[in-house]
């Protein structure tokens, strides 16, 4: 068993953000398997008057969108650790140089791949392969499904719409899964001003610029890319002022621990606030995308949060954001999570988490279709008026044996897995060198 305050684990680098973006990324895949197959899970619980099943108690909610809060906080974290370490070491032309450079290379290594996955998912949609879905009984399916086009013209046109409008509106019709990317460049660019032009600010002053800049995008409902990234910013800072950090470097400090036998209680309560912050974290995760008002508990955060917050907030975004930064903040102190999020097999999910998350979504609607629908049977519904009919459809309706979705399933996050991993190996590799290749055209002709 992991203690999460172990003395004897600890690990000084930051390669758990890998590990923790790895681990979110797989949790991120399985809640849109469950929006596929059974969405109730994601609602505070069945119904009104039904009493809420195993998955979708408080505590224990894993499913949802709430993972795709952690990949903000992380670009928060990570992009600043480099700027504020040559900044207060007081090398401001290492830190500008390299704040130049990552702002060029973050923005292609994120667009250049997003539009080959939206490539692949305009290949599999023009040969048929989403046709199956738009028919399934699965309403999430349905509505997220590409259509395939009448004519090459009007898919070739279709591409390169879509690939505009999704770095312009975050809306892409052929994975809509990828409205993160439009909102991940967009935090970049607001993080990389906001670090322009604190890059010259004492750490204590950059805390309390981030920490306006957080309160303002909780002011302004923007709880979804700012709140976040100003939340990673805050503790990246946090984490390297070592005045700060000494509490929780002490916790876990064995020789500091034998001088603190006088005072068992303070001992004690130290070593079990990672474990305190965590379950309050996951309470705040759990909160429901949907019939809030149906829970007990998640009706009391939305009572609460409503009197908090300015009016059109987005509470189901809010609450598990700021359960995603105090599971930062969980990790920070606790060196055993850090080693367990820097394990091989974590580490190596953070390899592809990025090609997880850019084609997950249709191989979802076309391979894990095939696996589960295959077993399903085909229905026709009439709409009658008058005694004649109106209107007259099919659909194909899931199977109800388990056994199909026990297998299917396990079997399909593997062929992710591996294809996301010839995607790194692949596409990812082809993105890195056309990316040094734009950045040495680029840094050469300014030479």
């Amino acid at each position: 068993m992991v203690r999460l305050s172990s003395p004897q684990r600890t690990v000084q680098d930051g390669r758990w953000t890998d590990g923790l973006r790895g681990f979110a990324s797989i949790l991120v895949m399985l809640s849109h398997v469950s929006r596929a197959f059974a969405p109730v899970m994601l609602e505070a619980q069945s119904g009104p008057d039904q009493r809420p099943t195993f998955a979708q108690l408080p505590f224990i909610r894993l499913f949802g969108s709430h993972w795709v809060a952690v990949f903000f906080v992380l670009l928060g974290y990570v992009n600043v650790q480099r700027p504020f370490k040559y900044a207060r070491q007081g090398d401001l032309p290492e830190a500008l140089s390299g704040l130049a450079s990552s702002s060029l290379r973050r923005v292609l290594r994120l667009v250049l791949p997003t539009i080959f996955a939206t490539l692949l998912s305009w290949i599999i949609c023009q040969f048929g392969g989403y046709n199956l879905t738009i028919h399934a009984d699965s309403v999430w399916m349905q509505t997220s499904s590409p259509r395939q086009s009448p004519n090459m013209y009007a898919a070739v046109k279709s591409f390169f719409w879509n690939i505009w409008t999704m770095w312009t509106e975050g809306a892409n019709e052929y994975d809509r899964n990828h409205w993160t990317m439009f909102f991940l460049l967009r935090a970049s660019f607001y993080l990389y001003m906001v670090l322009l032009i604190t890059i010259r600010a004492t750490p204590r002053a950059r805390m309390i610029i981030f920490g306006l800049a957080y309160a303002y995008c909780w002011l302004s409902r923007d709880v979804t890319i700012g709140f976040n990234v100003c939340a990673g910013a805050i503790l990246a800072e946090w984490s390297m002022n070592r005045s700060r950090l000494a509490l929780s470097e002490n916790i876990f400090d064995e020789k500091t621990m034998q001088k603190q036998t006088t005072s068992c209680i303070c001992a004690r309560f130290n070593r079990l606030k990672p474990a305190v912050i965590l379950i309050f974290a996951l309470f705040l995760w759990g909160y429901p995308d949907g019939h809030a008002e149906w829970a007990p508990w998640s009706r009391a955060l939305q009572t609460f949060g409503n009197q908090i917050t300015i009016s059109g907030t987005e509470l189901w975004r809010l609450w598990p954001g700021i359960g995603a930064q105090l599971i930062i903040v969980v990790v920070i102190i606790s060196p055993s999570l850090q080693w367990f999020f820097s394990r091989p097999i974590m580490l190596w999910l953070g390899r592809i988490s990025f090609p997880i998350y850019l084609i997950h979504g249709s191989l979802l609607r076309s391979v894990l279709t095939w696996m589960v629908y295959s077993f399903g049977e085909w229905v026709t519904h009439r709409e009658m008026v008058n005694g004649e009919i109106k209107h007259e459809w099919t659909e194909l309706m899931a199977p109800t044996n388990l056994w199909v979705y026990t297998l299917a399933i396990p079997a399909w996050v593997a062929f992710v897995l591996g294809a996301a991993h010839i995607w790194d190996k692949t596409v990812e590799q082809w993105c890195v060198r056309i990316t040094k290749k734009i950045e040495t055209m680029t840094t050469a002709s300014s030479t």
